[in-house]
């Protein structure tokens, strides 16, 4: 875990996306796609002593299709041969600290967009936007079901379904805290 003036993160340092020799490493490219297509943000790091590669140019050139955010970092770039940072890079040094202070401002920035209230609650981690997603999807088929008049024994499952997703992210709800309400509040059955 990494945290960037408050907001906490989860780095993972992913195989490069390149074509794979092997079995074993087409899977560790499939798993870094996989986490490419469900990360919020993205580090791109280039060694800026050695300039871009094809692979590289490769990659970046996929990166709109992503939808997710990336930052391009120039590593090493406090190094005597390192080559000048390109345009929309920002140079980072590991053994400096140099651009941190950027790169935790442009992560802020990406957590916390302007149009956010300050009081703005903040989703911290991929579970709980699934687990947000979830509720949101049982809500959309309570809400369906109940407009369609169907009773509520059959949107009851919805119901506990998002209830369960709520719960599961603030630690309070069980299923038997749903079904006992369920079943001391509603005629289920008839």
């Amino acid at each position: 875990m990494a945290d960037f003036d408050g907001i906490p993160a989860r780095l993972f340092d992913t195989a490069g996306l390149r074509e794979a020799a092997n079995r074993v490493e087409r899977e560790g490219i499939r798993r870094s796609q996989d986490l490419l297509t469900n990360s919020d943000l993205v580090f791109y790091l280039a060694d800026g002593t050695q300039g871009l590669n094809d692979e590289d140019t490769e990659i970046l050139a996929q990166r709109e299709q992503s939808g997710v955010p990336w930052a391009l970092l120039w590593t090493k770039c406090d190094l005597s041969d390192a080559l000048p940072v390109p345009a929309g890079w920002l140079g980072v040094s590991a053994l400096t600290g140099q651009g941190l202070v950027a790169l935790t401002a442009w992560v802020k920035a990406q957590a916390l967009p302007e149009t956010s209230a300050p009081d703005a609650v903040v989703i911290d981690s991929v579970r709980q936007k699934q687990l947000l997603d979830r509720a949101v999807i049982a809500l959309k088929a309570v809400h369906t079901g109940l407009e369609a008049g169907f009773p509520v024994d059959m949107v009851a499952l919805d119901v506990q379904d998002a209830l369960q997703a709520l719960g599961e992210i603030v630690g309070e709800v069980t299923n038997a805290d749903i079904l006992n309400h369920m079943f001391g509040n509603f005629c289920v059955g008839k």
